[in-house]
């Protein structure tokens, strides 16, 4: 009898992180999350919490030599664009040295069962054009963050090569609905939610309102990433879009979240918040995730951002 898979979930506590163990959950699998704090905010039958730092290969070794895991999903790292002008060191060091040292943990451990390990890259890895994104478009990232991440692909990509672990990379675009999140939405939403709870005066703060980017709900998102568990032929080191393939303007999530706010309010462009060397537009092509898996985006972009302001006015 086939043991009961078991998913090794880093970054369980982070925005993806939550929504990724409760879709495991609905698909009955068995989740080994891993963050730093102390506990876990998730409680369910299915979960077993281990605090610990990735960036320690020993760590990751004892979590391999201990559960019988049959999937990796990498969610770990630091996310933010402007904190990694700031220390760069600091965000290249979490999101590479994690990953090399998962991999290298995989590939010192013969007698692991692993069918796939998957790690989250980043849109922002290419050179940025005004027509789709496809995963052979020209790569030029532009922040220490994108550098980052395109460090981590190139190392999922060496370890899937040379040593045949079956690693996958997630390219992904820009994520937004429910939870703890730290984009441009959930920093709208936050805003929106606590004017209308008389916490702030009835001014929104926001930057550039013409870029326009590629929104995709991450309840969506989690479930592209199962599914690329799932493909049983996919070459290792294989890298795979995850977007809607539309681009939706700040400028319409500002309008949005105004017919949905209950008071009206008005418009502060705050000159902090604009971005340096920000795209225009950013904006992706799916179809070899949908042509390899079948997925499709289920989630209006409407009711993303809508999901986003309950969930603030809601705390």
């Amino acid at each position: 009898m086939a043991e009961s898979p078991l998913v090794l979930l880093t970054g369980i506590n982070g925005f993806v992180g939550q929504h990724m163990a409760a879709y495991l959950f609905t698909k009955h699998m068995n989740v080994l999350g891993v963050g730093r704090s102390i506990s876990c905010p998730l409680q369910h039958p299915r979960l077993q919490y281990v605090s610990g730092d990735i960036t320690k290969l020993s760590f990751i070794k004892q979590l391999l030599l201990t559960y019988k895991v049959t999937h990796i999903i990498h969610l770990a790292g630091v996310n933010d664009v402007s904190v990694s002008y700031d220390n760069p060191a600091e965000v290249i060091y979490a999101n590479t040295w994690g990953t090399l040292n998962i991999l290298e943990a995989i590939r010192t451990c013969p007698d692991h069962k692993l069918r796939a390990c998957l790690a989250v890259g980043t849109a922002y890895e290419y050179q940025l054009q005004d027509e789709p994104l496809t995963e052979s478009s020209q790569l030029s990232p532009v922040s220490p963050y994108a550098w980052s991440k395109q460090l981590m692909s190139s190392v999922m990509q060496m370890y899937g090569h040379v040593y045949a672990i079956p690693t996958v990379v997630a390219r992904t675009f820009n994520l937004i609905g429910p939870g703890p999140a730290a984009g441009v939405c959930a920093q709208f939403a936050k805003q929106v939610a606590m004017m209308e709870k008389g916490l702030l005066p009835p001014k929104l703060q926001v930057g550039n309102m013409d870029v326009q980017r590629d929104f995709l709900d991450v309840r969506d998102a989690v479930a592209a990433y199962f599914s690329l568990l799932q493909v049983a032929a996919c070459p290792p080191g294989e890298i795979y879009n995850v977007c809607r393939g539309t681009a939706y303007s700040i400028r319409s999530m500002v309008s949005l979240l105004g017919q949905y706010a209950s008071i009206p309010f008005e418009i502060s462009i705050q000159d902090h918040l604009l971005r340096r060397q920000e795209a225009g537009i950013v904006l992706g092509d799916a179809a070899k995730l949908r042509e390899a898996t079948g997925w499709m985006p289920s989630i209006p972009w409407q009711q993303s951002v809508l999901d986003t302001l309950n969930y603030y006015r809601n705390l």
